[in-house]
């Protein structure tokens, strides 16, 4: 299964209807439905937004609009191609400014499927690796060694740091480094740095 490593966008226009296709990553339904209301705000223009959604390991909450085009003629194309193309966590909304022709259903759902698989191909990816939170806490004579080791696994991301009496790092880290990564790092403290699962 593929995540999403950027946003991108697409733009068609099939009988003066305009089509703009916009995909990224996403964690939550809520995250989606504060993108798609985001989108109308800087669309207010747009007759319609439809969207679809895959989020989990294995694609476990899905979600679709037609967002007021015919039942099944904007939505489900949409999502269709998302899960074709093996990617999950990610959103693709489709905003249309009307062009004053209707294109009927098969047109429609060309056009949202057009759009939907145009966005994907400029969408870079790679693969979805579970990974934990980790908390580490610290001595400042630790944290240049630690550093170098979390930065040299691509992996790992840091998400925050913290400095007062000591350094805390909060990290995510593949489910499948943590052992090694928690003897690296009791090694490099002489066993002095407290290493967590946080979630």
């Amino acid at each position: 299964m593929l995540v999403p490593t950027s946003s991108s966008q697409f733009e068609i226009s099939i009988k003066n209807s305009k089509f703009i296709a916009i995909a990224q990553r996403i964690e939550t339904r809520e995250e989606a439905k504060l993108l798609i209301e985001s989108q109308w705000r800087l669309h207010p223009g747009a007759r319609h937004i439809v969207y679809a959604f895959a989020i989990g390991k294995n694609r476990e909450i899905l979600g679709a609009s037609d967002d007021g085009e015919p039942s099944g003629t904007a939505g489900m194309p949409t999502l269709e191609v998302l899960k074709g193309a093996g990617i999950t966590n990610c959103i693709i909304m489709i905003i249309r400014y009307f062009g004053g022709t209707k294109l009927g259903t098969g047109g429609l759902v060309k056009a949202y499927g057009e759009s939907a698989k145009g966005v994907l191909e400029s969408l870079t990816t790679e693969e979805l690796i579970e990974k934990s939170e980790v908390t580490i806490g610290l001595e400042y004579t630790h944290l240049k060694q630690i550093k170098i080791l979390l930065s040299d696994n691509t992996n790992i991301s840091i998400s925050e740091e913290s400095f007062t009496d000591h350094v805390t790092i909060k990290a995510l880290i593949p489910a499948t480094d943590l052992d090694e990564i928690s003897k690296k790092i009791a090694d490099i403290s002489c066993g002095e740095a407290l290493f967590e699962i946080t979630g």
